[in-house]
């Protein structure tokens, strides 16, 4: 009687579901686009050249649609939320998940600081084009790690909100984003069809390569 007493009173806990198909499929979005496509492709168009650049993204998006499928059909197969850590519980135990789940953890922790730097560097070199005034040096160097720690302590905030706030956030910038790249691309499409000795600047393709 005790044991039956007390399975009915036995409490069950699990993740809050405050997130819509939209939030999930943005926040899936833009953990795919990341923030070196606004901060590394200067760097990495001067070493590795035009072809480079358009080859890695090719295989980045291989590897991103290949990861998105992954996680479509885990989700699927165990709808519980949990995410990550909860697929590796299932297979390999709770050892493993606690280390999976810790590591998704400081990933997006890492992810998050260089999002707010990448801000706070594009926003500082910007405002001071607009406004005509121009910073240089230490001053510089303080200016952007000051937008960049309101920016951080901004997204802690709405973290703290709760779950669906997150959801809303993320999904508003990541659809700036997305249509931020369309732009660009529509442009640069644009752009090669009007102008099209613009492409010249894609040679060399490959500058260490043979084309």
């Amino acid at each position: 009687m005790a044991d039956s007493e007390d399975a009915h009173t036995r409490i069950s806990t699990e993740f809050s579901r405050n997130l819509s198909l939209l939030h999930i499929t943005m926040m899936g979005v833009g953990m795919m686009i990341g923030a070196g496509v606004f901060i590394g492709i200067g760097n990495t168009m001067r070493i590795a050249g035009p072809g480079g650049v358009v080859l890695t993204f090719a295989l980045n998006g291989v590897i991103a649609l290949f990861t998105a499928m992954s996680y479509a059909e885990l989700s699927s197969a165990v709808p519980r939320a949990g995410g990550a850590y909860n697929f590796a519980r299932m297979a390999f135990g709770r050892g493993t998940s606690f280390l999976a789940g810790w590591m998704e953890w400081f990933a997006s922790s890492v992810a998050g600081s260089l999002y707010a730097v990448t801000f706070a560097l594009y926003t500082v070199h910007y405002a001071g084009q607009l406004l005509g005034f121009e910073i240089a040096g230490t001053q510089l160097l303080i200016v952007e790690k000051i937008v960049a720690a309101v920016v951080a302590a901004f997204f802690v905030y709405i973290n703290y909100r709760g779950s669906s706030e997150t959801g809303k956030m993320g999904a508003f910038f990541t659809l700036g984003q997305t249509f931020t790249l369309i732009l660009i691309a529509l442009v640069g499409i644009a752009t090669a069809i009007v102008h099209p000795e613009r492409l010249a600047n894609f040679k060399p393709f490959l500058p260490e390569g043979r084309f």
